[in-house]
């Protein structure tokens, strides 16, 4: 038993002969900020677009306040 492949691998050892290279640290940090990148645009449009995508606000029902301007410079 005592010369077994472990059912589980741990890190940094080798599990059934294959010891994968760790990544270089440029690679990492840059996986890294493409990871925050991606979820704060998720969240981004979230904020955005979930009240349209859940219901509780219809497309139509929506106003930015460009309407305004365009009913202010026609009456003038």
């Amino acid at each position: 038993m005592g010369g077994e492949t472990p059912r589980y691998p741990v890190p940094g050892e080798p599990y059934g002969g294959f010891k994968p290279i760790p990544p270089p640290r440029w690679q990492s940090r840059l996986g890294y900020a493409f990871g925050v990148t991606m979820w704060l645009w998720v969240f981004y449009r979230a904020k955005n677009d979930l009240p349209h995508m859940l219901g509780f606000e219809k497309p139509w029902e929506h106003h930015h306040g460009s309407h305004d301007e365009h009913e202010s410079d026609a009456t003038h």
